[in-house]
């Protein structure tokens, strides 16, 4: 989703089934552009044309980012562009943006959600000719997703037809309608869709899913709004304040600076918040939210 807005899944209630009849997704309508360290130019590249000309400076045995973005938003925004550029300074790795725009941009939100299985499988697609063509193997691929972006990525991993991926994260899953609406729900990002899927809660209960959908879920701060820095505010947009927006926002923020400072969401394995808060769970197990998360 964009960080400013949100469906109303009572009021689009008959949307969904609409949409099915008029929401197709076109191969071409979705940009995919690669980098890494040394190539830093974001070619477009195409699942039907891929060869050693067309992608210029890849890495060869190296780990593949796929990076994608939610509702209203694109591969501009913070979600993609924010999580990039810190790979770009940070890490020696293959990076593939993903742009479904042109389904995204969707005001009729069932439209966009309903076709997250469709952009996924496009994705998929190319995942499989880069498995096939020995550009990169599947424990190397990780897809990291933001609301809506976050079940195209499970969409992708669950259609992938090599294998599984390694990891798929999802940075504060859509909630509206997956949690709801059964043809969404059947369709949200979960545990079979990679080998390891965490997720980061930061709007759940608002614009974000709450309910633990991984192999690992965070809940920074309870995981619900209003995160740090987001202040509580009587304007709303679309029947969303723009601090539960800004809350479901800090779940990219969170990831991009867990790359640019490894070592700073500390988080303990806890029953719920309650008891976290009631300091029952200092003697868990402790690892560390974002990109280091242990897959293992």
């Amino acid at each position: 989703m964009m960080d400013n807005d949100v469906w109303d899944p009572e009021e689009h209630a008959n949307d969904l089934n609409n949409s099915k009849s008029v929401a197709t997704v076109e191969e071409d309508e979705i940009i995919f552009k690669y980098y890494n360290k040394d190539y830093h130019s974001g070619d477009r590249i195409f699942t039907q044309n891929i060869s050693e000309s067309t992608l210029k400076g890849w890495r060869r045995n190296t780990a593949l980012k796929v990076i994608t973005h939610g509702w209203l938003s694109s591969d501009e925004s913070g979600a993609v562009e924010g999580i990039k550029e810190a790979y770009l300074q940070k890490q020696d790795v293959n990076i593939i943006t993903v742009d479904w725009s042109e389904s995204a941009s969707w005001k009729v939100y069932p439209l966009p959600a309903y076709m997250t299985q469709q952009v996924g499988a496009i994705i998929a697609r190319l995942i499989d000719h880069l498995v096939n063509n020995s550009y990169v193997s599947l424990e190397d691929v990780h897809i990291i997703g933001h609301s809506l972006g976050s079940h195209v990525a499970g969409a992708s991993g669950a259609a992938v037809a090599t294998g599984r991926v390694a990891r798929i994260t999802g940075l504060d899953p859509a909630g509206p309608g997956f949690e709801v609406v059964h043809h969404l729900h059947h369709n949200s990002l979960d545990t079979t869709d990679a080998l390891f899927v965490d997720i980061i809660h930061t709007a759940g209960g608002a614009a974000g899913y709450y309910s633990t959908l991984g192999h690992v879920d965070f809940y920074p701060n309870g995981g619900t709004p209003m995160q740090p820095g987001c202040l509580e505010d009587s304007n709303s947009v679309s029947g969303l304040s723009q601090s539960y927006s800004c809350s479901h926002g800090r779940s990219y923020e969170f990831y991009k600076d867990s790359i640019l400072h490894p070592h700073t969401f500390k988080a303990w394995q806890c029953e719920n918040w309650q008891a976290f808060e009631n300091k029952s769970c200092e003697n868990n197990q402790v690892i560390y939210m974002g990109d280091e998360t242990p897959s293992r």
